[in-house]
């Protein structure tokens, strides 16, 4: 009887002894861990750092001009045959960065050597790469098509696709993008589908669900794509062009929702993206937002409490702003080029968009220019966004290859086999079940 009551006596004790080993090894196991994750935190740290440093050496070797022209995102019409050039704009009045359209494209091989040629002029000019963008969104909005794996519109992935597929279609574009010497992307779409009266979204098939979370979920699929090939994405239209019913090319949607609704519908995908972190750049609607204007006129873009309000303060997004196009009748329009530049800086945006005429890009830059001489603009104001531009490139790594592409390897990166296998692969999925936007016919896979 003692010896069987020492026996569990013992048991009790080498169990107890175990159980504290255990607690004791897992404990140090989980202090690792810690110690581990504080590591790579303060690794993270120092990157960001030194993302920060490099782009603050290179911004005090620029003249306040090279600044300015850093901040401005132009495009440019090849067949135009007033004002000047493209290559003049980049030598002689130091735009910092270039956006295409389909008059500037025809196929990927004439796609990489005109990036080069771009890069090439940037690099003897300013010393600083160019950010060469384009919207490529797929279905409806593609600026080059010849010779690529066209995608299908953000409507049809929401409506039949996965998020590993939608990641997939990220990655697809953003690797035949970078072969051509793109390395922003203006996508994904983040604006809710929720107005079917939508001319420029519903009907063009650019949003990925009526339904906030689903836009978000895609959205971020896609982004995650695009930026495992090495492109920039670009979430867009904050705070959102979802529920319009006009044209901002043309006109100033005006949106009624109450800034309660707006929280809970347009800024959901918005704002799940930048708490997942990886989000460099968003891009500005050119809608007014009734609850949050200030005065009669003040679409998004030149909306400080919008911009600087509920971008930068309440969702704590700290990269690149970047509007939409200054030309379009919703802005430019309304106020000329010069003072829409200056609208847009004051509101907080960065980066400065004029998609074709250089008679309004230039009048936009001096305008800028002559704000800093006479002190309407801080001149910390513009240096600020200009080091986040900085920062944007030297995160790219376009320091280190000039942005410049191999034009004999866009053949084998660009529609090949596997990509249109994947393409082909989407064809005929069955619809989601349950999709909250099952109101829609079938669409073609095109569509």
């Amino acid at each position: 009887m003692r010896g069987s009551i020492a026996i569990r006596g013992a048991l009790r004790r080498g169990l107890a002894c175990g159980l504290i080993a255990a607690g004791l090894a897992a404990l140090g196991l989980a202090i690792a861990r810690g110690h581990e994750a504080a590591d790579q935190g303060r690794a993270m740290g120092a990157e960001q750092l030194d993302f920060r440093a490099q782009a603050q050496r290179r911004l005090a070797a620029l003249s306040l001009d090279q600044q300015v022209g850093q901040i401005f995102f132009i495009g440019f019409d090849p067949a135009a045959g007033d004002g000047p050039g493209i290559e003049r704009l980049i030598r002689e009045q130091s735009f910092g960065n270039v956006i295409l359209f389909k008059r500037n494209l025809s196929d990927p091989l004439q796609a990489a050597q005109q990036a080069n040629r771009l890069q090439s002029w940037a690099r003897e000019a300013l010393g600083v790469p160019l950010l060469i963008g384009v919207d490529q969104e797929g279905g409806r909005i593609n600026r080059i098509e010849r010779g690529v794996t066209v995608m299908p519109s953000a409507l049809y992935l929401g409506l039949y696709c996965s998020p590993e597929q939608v990641r997939e279609v990220g990655r697809i574009a953003g690797v035949e993008l970078r072969a051509m010497g793109f390395n922003v992307s203006f996508a994904p779409v983040c604006d809710v589908d929720s107005n079917p009266r939508n001319p420029i979204i519903h009907a063009l098939r650019r949003s990925f669900s009526s339904n906030p979370e689903e836009a978000a979920l895609l959205a971020r699929a896609y982004l995650e794509g695009l930026q495992q090939a090495g492109v920039l994405g670009v979430a867009k239209h904050f705070p959102g062009h979802g529920d319009t019913d006009v044209d901002s090319h043309v006109g100033l949607p005006i949106v009624n929702a109450s800034l309660d609704l707006l929280r809970k519908r347009e800024l959901v995908p918005f704002r799940r993206l930048i708490e997942g972190g990886g989000l460099r750049m968003v891009m500005t609607a050119h809608v007014q937002y009734a609850a949050l204007a200030t005065a009669e006129y003040e679409p998004a873009t030149l909306s400080r409490p919008i911009v600087s309000g509920l971008l930068r303060e309440e969702l704590g997004f700290d990269g690149v702003v970047v509007c939409d196009d200054l030309e379009m009748g919703a802005v430019t329009g309304r106020l000329g080029a010069g003072e829409t530049a200056l609208a847009a800086l004051e509101a907080g945006c960065d980066m400065l968009v004029f998609c074709r005429a250089p008679q309004w890009q230039i009048e936009a830059r001096e305008a800028v220019l002559s704000a800093l001489r006479t002190g309407r603009l801080p001149a910390e104001r513009v240096r600020a966004s200009a080091l986040r531009v900085l920062e944007l490139k030297q995160r790219q790594g376009l320091f280190g290859d000039w942005g410049m592409v191999d034009p004999l390897a866009t053949g084998r990166l660009v529609g090949t086999p596997q990509h249109r296998a994947f393409r082909e692969s989407l064809d005929n999925l069955p619809r989601k079940p349950n999709h909250p936007d099952s109101g829609w016919n079938p669409l073609p896979a095109g569509g």
